[in-house]
């Protein structure tokens, strides 16, 4: 999957998906999943993304927050279209970037650094 980060203030960003199977050699055209409920009105621009080890949730850093959007059981997709929940995440200059642990059980964030390596910062899930 990928998804856009819209540029500028109150631009929600979109999600594609490339078609399977993929071919080597060939040129593929994603196709649109959705458009997503964020960034919203008081966000600003989506930086990041995660898909949660077992494939049930993603996790969407914006600058300014971090959400989580759940599946409905079924599809990956179908966690695209649902409501985002605000989730802790440090204060960080500009966030940027936002991974799920490999068990699934935390998630790191991490902002830019001007010079040296940016801390990394871990949330435990509920």
């Amino acid at each position: 999957y990928v998804i856009t980060k819209a540029p500028g203030s109150f631009q929600v960003s979109t999600a594609y998906r490339f078609p399977m199977p993929l071919t080597p050699g060939t040129q593929a055209t994603l196709e649109e999943v959705a458009t997503l409920p964020i960034p919203g009105p008081t966000d600003s621009q989506l930086t990041g993304a995660d898909v949660s080890p077992c494939g049930d949730a993603v996790l969407l850093r914006m600058y300014n927050r971090l959400v989580l959007m759940r599946t409905d059981g079924g599809s990956l997709e179908s966690a695209f279209t649902g409501t985002p929940v605000a989730v802790p995440v440090a204060q960080e200059g500009q966030g940027e970037a936002v991974a799920f642990a490999a068990d699934g059980r935390s998630y790191f964030t991490a902002s830019e650094a001007i010079a040296g390596d940016p801390p990394l910062f871990q949330s435990t899930c509920r």
